[in-house]
């Protein structure tokens, strides 16, 4: 058990950067990383892609924060004919062993991506950021996202918005969690609401939302179940960092966050939990020609 003032993640989980990104970086996270994405392309109506693009032999798409690179190998998976996929994250410990000719794997950070990379692609895709960039380096980001975009390219980025979940007193309590959790690393859990304008002020036009809402409990069916899961994953993640913050008067110790935790699923998959709501997002924007 980790006591209030412990200063290194839970051994169990293995964590790249525990202060910088919040989430770990192992095997049970990649296996709850292919449910969300499965879940998502189910969300929005089986697609990799909904930028208007039309990806072929010559196409080169950048996907940012890869992780085990799901979303690209479902892609080259959709379109193998494609020409050119590269992905990069800031480890490689969840890589894949093998991928398709056409796939290659980076290690590059999102707020320094490479010099030669400027101009070159032709979708640029990034995924779920909100655990990982702190409040004052989402305008970098998404500046050095327009850098690499091709003229007349298209970015296309998901996040959702954590803090419509709460639904009965444990889900509450874990929303307070994670409100401190975001002021300790200064972390923006409500970035949703300022892409649409952090895009247009780095340069993108023709920027759109597309947004889809899941509920929690009996009205969310089994879609609802499942991300109610893979939620549940995120936020029993996030109790390294908030062990390694000592607990931010949250709890005491890990055994205690992952009791919360526990709770919170009961109340996801209950009657209350149809009160309790997801939204995800997809921004698309193009880069003028």
């Amino acid at each position: 058990m980790l006591a209030t003032h412990t200063s290194h993640p839970p051994p169990s989980r293995f964590y790249v950067a525990p202060g910088k990104y919040l989430l770990p970086a192992d095997e049970p996270e990649a296996v709850r990383l292919k449910d969300q994405n499965d879940l998502l392309r189910r969300l929005f109506d089986n697609k990799s892609v909904i930028s208007p693009i039309d990806l072929g032999p010559e196409s080169q798409v950048l996907d940012i924060a890869t992780g085990s690179g799901i979303w690209a190998l479902d892609l080259v998976s959709e379109k193998p004919n494609i020409g050119h996929v590269q992905c990069a994250d800031i480890s490689m410990k969840l890589f894949p062993k093998e991928h398709p000719p056409n796939m290659a794997f980076g290690v590059a950070s999102v707020l320094d991506l490479p010099a030669e990379w400027s101009n070159k692609f032709d979708l640029v895709h990034q995924r779920l950021l909100i655990c990982a960039l702190k409040y004052d380096e989402w305008a970098v980001a998404i500046r050095e996202v327009f850098r690499v975009t091709k003229p007349g390219g298209f970015a296309e980025l998901c996040e959702c918005y954590l803090f419509k979940t709460g639904c009965g007193p444990y889900s509450r309590r874990y929303i307070d969690g994670y409100r401190e959790v975001v002021k300790y690393f200064s972390m923006d859990f409500e970035i949703s609401h300022r892409i649409p304008g952090l895009l247009l002020e780095a340069g993108f036009v023709d920027v759109h939302a597309e947004a889809k809402i899941v509920n929690f409990g009996p009205a969310g069916g089994e879609d609802g179940r499942r991300i109610a899961l893979t939620q549940a994953g995120v936020a029993r993640g996030i109790g390294g960092p908030l062990a390694v913050a000592g607990g931010l008067g949250v709890v005491d110790s890990q055994d205690e966050w992952e009791a919360l935790i526990d709770e919170v699923e009961k109340e996801w998959e209950s009657e209350e939990g149809s009160n309790a709501e997801y939204p995800w997002f997809i921004f698309t924007a193009r880069k003028p020609a």
